[in-house]
């Protein structure tokens, strides 16, 4: 996989806004990410995550580097959601 220095400007999104794509499942990804945010200066990193994931996937990150799934039911009767959380998800950076 080809690297992209964290200062190329794929990234910028504006002078004060950097953005990062995530790959899902992809180790050598989410080890990018981490150099990434390692290497900058950054004074905050938000990640999308959906309030009723919340409580479920800290726990499952307090656990690291023990592998766990969220499970999120749909209450009207849709397909269920699952989140793993493992060092190789780009937003869980484990």
């Amino acid at each position: 996989m080809g690297r992209i220095a964290p200062d190329h400007p794929f990234y910028a999104l504006g002078r004060r806004i950097t953005l990062l794509p995530v790959i899902h499942e992809s180790a050598d990804y989410a080890l990018h990410v981490r150099r990434v945010l390692f290497r900058g200066a950054f004074d905050c990193v938000a990640a999308a995550l959906p309030p009723s994931f919340e409580e479920a996937l800290l726990q499952g990150i307090d656990r690291l580097p023990e592998i766990s799934v969220v499970l999120r039911r749909d209450p009207g009767g849709g397909p269920a959601a699952l989140v793993p959380v493992d060092p190789c998800q780009a937003v869980i950076l484990g």
